[in-house]
C-alpha cells in the first residue's frame, strides 16, 4: 500500500495540471483538491476506528478508498500551489 500511495501521489499531479489548464483553472482547482483531500483523511480515521477494525475487510477497503481519493486531492493541489502567474513575473 505505501508504494501503490507513493505511485499514485506521483501520477495525479498529471492530470490535476490538465484539469486546472484544461477545465476548470488554478483556484477551484486547489479548491476542490483540498475538499478531496479532507474527506479523504475522515475516510482513513474512520477506518482506525475500533469497531470498523472488527468487520472484515472494511477497515482496509476504506483505507485503500482514501488512499485513492488523497491521491486525487495531492494531484490536484501539489502542480497547482507553487505555480506563479506568469503576469506576475518581473520582465528583464
Amino acid at each position: 500500500m505505501v508504494t501503490f500511495l507513493g505511485f499514485w501521489v506521483y501520477l495525479c499531479p498529471l492530470v490535476g495540471g490538465w484539469i486546472a489548464d484544461a477545465k476548470w483553472g488554478r483556484y477551484k482547482t486547489i479548491q476542490r483538491g483540498i475538499y478531496c483531500s479532507i474527506f479523504a483523511h475522515v475516510l482513513i480515521i474512520i477506518a482506525g476506528i475500533p469497531s470498523v477494525i472488527a468487520r472484515d475487510g472494511a477497515s482496509v477497503a476504506l483505507l485503500v478508498l482514501g488512499i485513492i481519493i488523497l491521491g486525487f486531492g495531492t494531484g490536484a493541489f501539489k502542480p497547482n500551489i507553487s505555480v506563479r502567474h506568469l503576469a506576475q513575473v518581473p520582465r528583464p
